[in-house]
C-alpha cells in the first residue's frame, strides 16, 4: 500500500516578518540612541574647539606711570584677605587680586619687611592675576581692568581662610556678570566667573585668566641651573622660556592644550590651574618699552552658549604662595593637576 508524501510547511510569514522588523528596530534603535549621540557629541566638541578665540583675545598690560607701592595701595579701594598663611587685598576696580604679604618670611635676614609677592599695577614691580571673559560680539559691554565691582547682597566683605567673597557688575545691557573668591588654608584660591543672561538673545563667551609681571624680581640672579620665569605644563610638556628670549619676541602659543601655567620664583609661585584634562588655548608673552619689560601668560577657554534666562560658570584654581613640596603634593592628590613637582627646579 502506498502512502502519500507529506506536504512542505507553509512558509511562515507572520513570523518571518516580525524577525525582519525586529532587526530594522534593533538597527536603527542603536543608530539612533548611540550612534547619532556621539556623532552629535564629537561634532559639539569639534565646534567649540574651532570656536576657542585665540590668545591674543586675552588683554596686555601697558607700561603706566610708577609710583610708590604703599601710595598706590592707599588710593584704591580694597577687599581685604585674611588667610592663614598671609593678607592679600581685592581690588574693587578690576576685582584683580594683588597685594600679597606672606605672613612667615621676610624679604631680608633682618626680619623687618613681609616678603610683597604680589602687587598692583602702577608699583615698580606689579604683579597680579586677573579673570575676565571675551566675545566675539563687540557689542557687549565686557568687564575689564577699569571696571568697579561691588559686594553681592549677602557676600562677606572680608575674605578669610575657608571662606569666600562674591562681586557682581551689571553690564547695562542685560548681563549680569559674577566673581567668586574663595580661599584655603594655605595658598590655593578659588576663582569662579558666572555671566547670567536677562536678555532674549543668545550669546558666546570665552573665559579668560592672565598672570602679569612688570619688570624683573629684585632678587632675581639669572643663574643658569635654575628656572626662574614662566613656567608651565602643558599638553605633557615643561614650557620654560627664559625672561631673555621673551623680552626679544620669543613667545609659547598652544591651542587645545591642557595642564597648568604660572610663573616661577626660587621659592615662590603664581599660577592658574584648570580642571584636569579641560581644554584651553594658552599663551606666554613678554615685551619692553624703553626700560620697562612686561611678562605675562594667559589661557583663554572654549566657547560657551548662553542661553536667554541661563547662566554659565567658568572655575580655575589659582596658587600664589610658597613652594612647597608636600604642599604640591597634596594638590596633586586632591584635585589631580599633573606634576607640579615641575615648579621646582633642583638644579643639574
Amino acid at each position: 500500500k502506498s502512502v502519500a508524501p507529506t506536504p512542505p510547511d507553509k512558509p511562515d510569514h507572520a513570523r518571518l516578518m516580525m524577525a525582519i522588523v525586529i532587526s530594522l528596530i534593533i538597527l536603527f534603535g542603536f543608530k539612533f540612541l548611540y550612534e547619532k549621540p556621539q556623532l552629535e557629541k564629537a561634532q559639539q566638541q569639534q565646534q567649540q574647539t574651532a570656536a576657542a578665540p585665540k590668545p591674543a583675545n586675552v588683554p596686555i598690560a601697558a607700561p603706566v606711570e610708577v609710583k610708590d607701592r604703599a601710595e598706590v595701595l592707599t588710593a584704591a579701594r580694597r577687599i581685604a584677605i585674611q588667610g592663614a598663611t598671609g593678607s592679600w587685598s581685592i581690588s574693587h576696580t578690576g576685582a584683580r587680586i594683588y597685594d600679597r604679604t606672606l605672613n612667615d618670611h621676610y624679604a631680608t635676614i633682618e626680619n623687618k619687611d613681609h616678603v610683597a609677592l604680589l602687587s598692583p599695577s602702577g608699583t615698580k614691580d606689579a604683579y597680579y592675576v586677573e579673570s575676565g571673559w571675551t566675545s566675539e560680539d563687540k557689542n557687549v559691554a565686557l568687564p575689564d581692568s577699569n571696571t568697579v565691582w561691588s559686594l553681592a547682597p549677602g557676600s562677606a566683605a572680608t575674605l578669610k581662610t575657608g571662606g569666600q567673597v562674591v562681586l557682581q557688575w551689571d553690564n547695562g545691557q542685560g548681563m549680569l556678570f559674577e566673581r567668586t573668591i574663595g580661599l584655603d588654608e594655605n595658598y590655593l584660591f578659588n576663582v569662579t566667573q558666572k555671566i547670567t543672561n536677562k536678555t532674549n538673545t543668545a550669546k558666546t563667551f570665552n573665559a579668560w585668566h592672565l598672570i602679569s609681571r612688570h619688570n624683573l624680581p629684585a632678587d632675581f640672579r639669572g643663574f643658569f641651573i635654575l628656572h626662574e620665569g614662566p613656567l608651565g605644563y602643558l599638553s605633557d610638556k615643561l614650557r620654560d622660556p627664559q625672561y631673555k628670549d621673551l623680552v626679544k619676541g620669543e613667545k609659547v602659543e598652544l591651542e587645545n592644550t591642557h595642564g597648568w601655567l604660572g610663573i616661577t620664583d626660587k621659592y615662590w609661585f603664581v599660577g592658574s590651574f584648570p580642571e584636569p584634562q579641560e581644554k584651553f588655548n594658552a599663551r606666554i608673552i613678554g615685551s619692553k618699552v624703553d626700560d620697562k619689560q612686561i611678562y605675562q601668560t594667559d589661557i583663554v577657554t572654549l566657547s560657551q552658549s548662553l542661553a536667554p534666562g541661563k547662566s554659565i560658570e567658568d572655575k580655575k584654581y589659582i596658587f600664589a604662595g610658597v613652594k612647597s613640596l608636600p604642599l604640591m603634593t597634596a594638590y596633586e592628590e586632591k584635585y589631580g593637576f599633573g606634576h607640579l613637582d615641575l615648579t621646582f627646579d633642583f638644579g643639574m
